[in-house]
C-alpha cells in the first residue's frame, strides 16, 4: 500500500491533472484506496493542493484525533461527512 501511495497515485493524479487541464481532483478511495490516499497525502502534502475533495469509502484505517498533531492538523482541515 506504501508504494500505491507514494509512486503510483501521484503518477495517475499527475496524469489526469495534465490530460485534463485542471488544477485539481476529487479523489474517491474505496477499502486499501482509502489508506493508499492517506499515505499520499502524509508523505507528499504538495499533492493537499491537487485533490480538493477526498473521499473515503468503507476505509480499513482511521484517524483519531489527539494521537498525532501532525495527523490531528490534517484531520481538522478537511469537512467529513458520516
Amino acid at each position: 500500500w506504501h508504494e500505491i501511495g507514494v509512486k503510483d497515485l501521484p503518477a495517475m493524479i499527475d496524469y489526469v491533472l495534465k490530460a485534463t487541464g485542471s488544477e485539481c481532483l476529487t479523489y474517491i478511495g474505496h477499502s486499501m484506496g482509502t489508506t493508499s490516499g492517506y499515505i499520499l497525502l502524509s508523505e507528499k502534502p504538495e499533492y493537499n493542493a491537487k485533490i480538493k475533495l477526498f473521499i473515503s469509502l468503507a476505509p480499513i484505517a482511521y484517524w483519531k484525533i489527539g494521537q498525532s498533531a501532525l495527523f490531528d492538523s490534517y484531520y481538522t482541515s478537511f469537512k467529513f461527512y458520516h
